[in-house]
C-alpha cells in the first residue's frame, strides 16, 4: 500500500457540495499487470470521476423537474448521463429521434428537426435534436461554426485505427434579424451537411429567407448558393476590415523586402507607421495622417503608391 490520495468529487444533496473522499493507492509488483499504481473504487465515485455517484442518480430524478446542472454547477451533458443512467435502470430506453432529408423521411420530421441530416454523407445516421412544433418564419438567416469541445475518438478493433465520434466544431443557423435565436445545428463544417439542413426544410420556409449572413467562408457560401440560390449573401463588418487590414500588412511586407531584400525591422520607416495604416480614417489624427503620407512620400515611387493604395 502506497500513501493516502485525495479525490475531490461535485456532490449534490439538498444543496450542492463538494466532498473529498481520502483514498489508498495499491501498488502492483505482478509484473503482468497493466496499471501498477492505482487508486480503490467505490460507490461513492467511479475512479478519476469528478462527480459522485449519488450526484449523478439525484440529478437524473431532478432533470425533468428543474435546472439542475446549473444548481449543482455542472455541464449539462453531466446532468444529462446522469437521467439516463436511471432510466436505463427503470427500462426506459433513452433515444434522440432521426430527420429524414425530404418527402420520403419520417412524418412531420422535415418540419419539427433542429440538427443535422440524418440521409446520406458522413453526419447519415447521428442523433439530432427536435423541438415541438414548426420552425419559425425568418428573413434572414445565419450561419456560424461554433466550437464545442474536444474531437472524440475510438479505436476500431478490426483495423487497430482511431475513428473519430464527434467533431469538434458545429455549425449553428439561427435568425440573424428576429429574435428566435438558434435554430438548428449541425454537426462539423461542410457544405453538403449544412445545405442539406436548410433543404430539408419545408419551401415555403426557405422561400422566406432573403439574406444569409456569414463569415469570409467559402463553405457556407457554397452551401447558401446551393440552398438558398434567390438569398442575397451578406458579410459581416468585422470579417471585411479584418481581410483589408490583412491586405494591408501583406503589402507592406512585400514592399519591404522589394526595397531592403529581407524582412522589416522595427527601424523602417513604413514599419513605424504599421498601426496607423490600419486605423479608420475618423480615428486618425491630423499628425496621425501626416506622419503616414509623409512617411509614404519618402519611400517614392511604386513603393510608396502600392502601400497607400493598400
Amino acid at each position: 500500500m502506497k500513501e493516502a490520495a485525495g479525490q475531490t468529487v461535485a456532490h449534490l444533496a439538498v444543496v450542492p457540495m463538494a466532498v473529498t473522499w481520502h483514498k489508498h493507492r495499491f501498488w502492483c509488483d505482478n509484473e503482468g499487470c497493466d496499471q501498477v499504481v492505482f487508486t480503490e473504487g467505490g460507490p461513492l465515485a467511479a475512479r478519476g470521476g469528478t462527480v459522485s455517484t449519488a450526484a449523478k442518480e439525484t440529478m437524473g430524478h431532478l432533470v425533468g423537474d428543474w435546472v439542475v446542472a446549473g444548481a449543482a454547477g455542472v455541464s449539462w451533458h453531466t446532468a444529462h448521463r446522469g437521467f439516463v443512467a436511471v432510466a436505463e435502470e427503470a427500462g426506459i430506453v433513452v433515444t434522440a429521434p432521426t430527420a429524414g432529408t425530404g418527402p420520403d423521411g419520417p412524418a412531420g420530421d422535415e418540419e419539427n428537426t433542429v440538427g443535422g441530416e440524418a440521409g446520406c454523407g458522413p453526419d447519415a445516421g447521428r442523433p439530432v435534436r427536435s423541438v415541438s412544433g414548426p420552425l419559425p418564419g425568418i428573413e434572414v438567416l445565419g450561419i456560424d461554426d461554433h466550437r464545442r469541445g474536444r474531437p472524440r475518438y475510438h479505436r476500431d478493433p478490426i483495423s487497430d485505427g482511431w475513428v473519430a465520434d464527434a467533431d469538434r466544431w458545429q455549425t449553428g443557423l439561427f435568425d440573424s434579424a428576429g429574435g428566435h435565436g438558434l435554430l438548428g445545428a449541425v454537426e462539423g463544417r461542410t457544405a453538403t451537411a449544412t445545405a442539406g439542413w436548410i433543404k430539408a426544410r419545408p419551401a415555403a420556409w426557405r422561400a422566406g429567407i432573403r439574406a444569409v449572413t456569414i463569415d469570409m467562408s467559402t463553405i457556407y457560401k457554397a452551401a447558401a448558393r446551393d440552398a438558398l440560390p434567390h438569398a442575397m449573401i451578406a458579410v459581416d463588418p468585422f470579417h471585411v476590415a479584418q481581410l483589408g487590414n490583412k491586405a494591408v500588412g501583406d503589402v507592406r511586407r512585400r514592399v519591404t523586402h522589394q526595397l531592403r531584400d529581407r524582412r522589416g525591422r522595427a527601424t523602417d520607416p513604413e514599419y513605424t507607421i504599421r498601426t496607423l495604416l490600419v486605423r479608420g480614417p475618423g480615428t486618425l489624427s491630423g499628425n496621425g495622417r501626416a506622419k503616414i503620407l509623409t512617411t509614404l512620400a519618402d519611400l517614392g515611387g511604386e513603393e510608396g503608391f502600392a502601400i497607400g493604395a493598400a
